[in-house]
């Protein structure tokens, strides 16, 4: 039996961000572990509610994902 394929295999990141169509589905992927460095700027166009709710994390490594999940989730929708 073969070894199954990585699920990175299955996914292709586009050159272009695909226009939105009607009736169409997108589906995007975000690696939020990655330790790409993270634009100052988003984090500080976050409310003022998120970025509160993000300090209540413990782990320095959840509020970074919090808010490397909400900035990326405005930057999706706001596209």
């Amino acid at each position: 039996m073969s070894p199954a394929p990585s699920i990175d295999a299955a996914w292709e990141s586009p050159a272009v961000v695909p226009e939105l169509e009607e009736g169409v589905v997108q589906i995007w992927r975000l690696r939020l572990g990655d330790h790409a460095p993270f634009p100052t700027v988003w984090r500080q166009a976050l409310p003022t509610e998120e970025r509160a709710r993000a300090t209540t994390f413990g782990r320095a490594a959840d509020r970074e994902r919090f808010t490397r999940t909400r900035a990326w989730l405005r930057v999706l929708l706001g596209h």
